[in-house]
């Protein structure tokens, strides 16, 4: 059964491989002047990223750095680029993470 699936699946992640390769090849990246620290994981939720992102831009605003934290949105059904204001805005406009950081 193992035999199989390698079978299987062999072709299908060289062209995932390749893909991402191609995409890579010609991307251009985005080199901000601004220093940046990016909270990711390969999984969506439940991983605790919140809150250490949370505990970073603390950190940075307790040492007087100027700090912004940006996210996706998710959740919320307001378009485009916002500016937060946990006084004023609904988690159904701009989803509840957006609120809590």
């Amino acid at each position: 059964m193992a035999r199989l699936a390698i079978a299987v699946l062999s072709p299908i992640g060289s062209l995932y491989g390749a893909s991402v390769a191609f995409k890579a090849a010609r991307s251009r990246p985005y080199h901000s002047s601004a220093k940046v620290v990016c909270v990711g994981n390969l999984t969506a939720g439940g991983t605790g990223k919140t809150p250490i992102a949370i505990a970073i831009a603390r950190t940075l605003t307790e040492r007087r750095l100027n700090t912004v934290v940006l996210t996706r949105g998710y959740g919320g059904r307001t378009r485009g680029p916002v500016a937060v204001d946990a006084e004023q805005d609904l988690a159904n406009d701009v989803g509840d993470e957006a609120l809590v950081l």
